[in-house]
């Protein structure tokens, strides 16, 4: 065989395709690997790896091969001149709420931050169409009086637009605003009863993790979203995406 370089420089899109058990998670680690390692690179270090683990693989990145039980992987590694890596800089991530037994004490945490949710994210988690359904139109009208708007409070006040909105936010909307009287009571029941459930779901919080921990220099990130609800799964991956492309934006202007 031969070395097959990949350049680091510019923006790939690569998209590893294969049957079961083909190696297409192996190929994935061993890109993030070579990205953060010492011996593989050429030139500076300027990447951060961000792998988000549907599956739960990916912690075992810190994991060293062993003589007996790897002796196959070791004899591979050696006929093509390497020795194992493991990332200097693995950081585990698990959902708040969501710690397994098997998880050492250094895993972290993460949470999304419940005001980062606009009114078609709430559409989305609740699986619900913010134009056609009436409870994706409640939604949607809660968050843009809460958010952009203000709304009648419990006192009978019209409260200021609270970009930080929390749960209680919403209900309260929900409960006193005039405008909101007009959709029928089995809706806001339902819409009701739904943002209570989203109380109870420890990854959404009141600050949430700042993204940029999960990206350092020579850093693997790994968050482990195995063990959520596939819902919010994806409402997790969709805000973190939304959150990376926004600072990309800022990053290239400076």
């Amino acid at each position: 065989g031969k070395n097959l370089l990949l350049d680091t420089k510019g923006a790939h899109v690569i998209y590893v395709i294969g049957k079961r058990r083909s190696g297409k998670s192996y190929t994935l680690g061993t890109l993030a690997e070579g990205l953060v390692s010492d011996n593989l690179r050429f030139g500076k270090a300027n990447q951060a790896v961000l792998i988000l683990d549907t599956l739960n693989l990916y912690w075992t990145l810190e994991n060293v091969p062993s003589s007996e039980r790897d002796s196959e992987q070791l004899k591979e590694l050696e006929k093509w001149g390497l020795k194992p890596e493991p990332p200097k800089n693995l950081v585990c991530y698990y959902p708040k709420g969501f710690r397994q037994s098997f998880m050492p004490d250094h895993y972290k945490e993460f949470a999304v931050r419940l005001s980062d949710l606009e009114g078609t994210d709430w559409s989305n988690l609740f699986e619900v169409d913010p134009i056609t359904d009436p409870m994706g139109q409640l939604l949607c009208e809660l968050y843009e009086k809460v958010v952009l708007e203000g709304y009648l409070g419990p006192s009978g006040g019209k409260l200021k637009p609270n970009p930080n909105y929390g749960i209680k936010d919403l209900l309260d909307c929900l409960e006193n605003d005039k405008d909101i009287e007009r959709f029928p009571t089995q809706v806001k029941e339902a819409v009701r009863r739904r943002l209570k459930a989203v109380e109870r779901f420890p990854v959404f919080s009141a600050t949430g993790t700042d993204v940029r921990d999960l990206f350092k220099v020579g850093q693997v990130a790994v968050l482990l979203l195995r063990d959520i609800d596939q819902q919010v799964r994806g409402l997790v991956i969709g805000l973190l995406i939304r959150k990376i492309m926004k600072l990309r934006a800022v990053t290239c202007e400076c």
